[in-house]
């Protein structure tokens, strides 16, 4: 588990479907809301030992979610986010 400003949430998940699906409910839970939904996002290919790197205005204020996902060597996926 991860804590980010308020933020609790699982770093690693087998599938990049598994780390979206956190995304979501980590947004959900803490309530914010980003001017753009994720629901329409393409989300791409991450290539092992690669970085992909998103970010998000959150409505109504000048903060932003900064979400990173890397797949490991593993095959297993990272997942981290804060707000910039």
């Amino acid at each position: 588990m991860c804590y980010c400003i308020g933020m609790n949430y699982d770093i690693y998940h087998s599938t990049l479907g598994a780390a979206i699906q956190e995304i979501m409910r980590v947004i959900e839970k803490n309530g914010i809301i980003l001017a753009d939904s994720l629901d329409y996002m393409i989300w791409g290919c991450i290539g092992y030992d690669e970085t992909s790197r998103y970010s998000f205005p959150i409505e109504g204020k000048r903060e932003a979610l900064q979400i990173q996902i890397s797949r490991l060597s593993t095959g297993k996926y990272e997942l981290n986010m804060y707000v910039l």
